[in-house]
């Protein structure tokens, strides 16, 4: 995996982690759009010392205002790492290398994005609890491919 790979993974997931903050500004916000409007209405009577509606639903989901929370965690992480792999592809074109730890920082964080950022995208869109285990994956994946870096910003010679 040559520098320029890494370079336009970096660009790939920029312009993806672009669409996803654009999605979660405009498009999220307005499909939750009754969710938030029922939860200001529940958090209202609660505070008036109301009795507030059961959910009708047999499966509790996330709170429509978390959810929103949780896909921004996952678009801030996405472009973090986009940013991280360009600088890894930057590095190996100074340094000429392409090696072990090069490979481990690059999978590491394009593993990462997929399953941290996807994972909290597909909670955030599904409002299914049980998905938040995902992400803890994916930043373990980061995590890797952090120590891969270190590893592959040592001296030329």
């Amino acid at each position: 995996m040559t520098a320029f790979f890494w370079i336009r993974v970096a660009t790939v997931l920029g312009f993806l982690a672009v669409a996803a903050g654009a999605f979660g500004a405009h498009g999220l916000r307005t499909s939750l759009k009754a969710e938030l409007a029922a939860e200001a209405i529940a958090a209202a009577q609660e505070k008036a010392g109301g009795a507030a509606e059961a959910e009708p639903e047999p499966v509790r989901r996330v709170l429509a205002s978390r959810r929103l929370e949780v896909f921004d965690t996952g678009v801030k992480y996405h472009f973090w790492h986009c940013l991280a792999l360009f600088g890894l592809g930057l590095l190996m074109l100074q340094t000429g290398r392409s090696g072990v730890a090069e490979r481990v920082a690059g999978v590491g964080f394009l593993v990462g994005t997929l399953i941290f950022s996807g994972g909290l995208y597909a909670l955030a869109l599904t409002g299914i609890p049980a998905l938040g285990m995902i992400p803890v994956l994916g930043g373990i994946a980061f995590m890797v491919g952090w120590v891969g870096l270190f590893l592959a910003a040592r001296p030329c010679g």
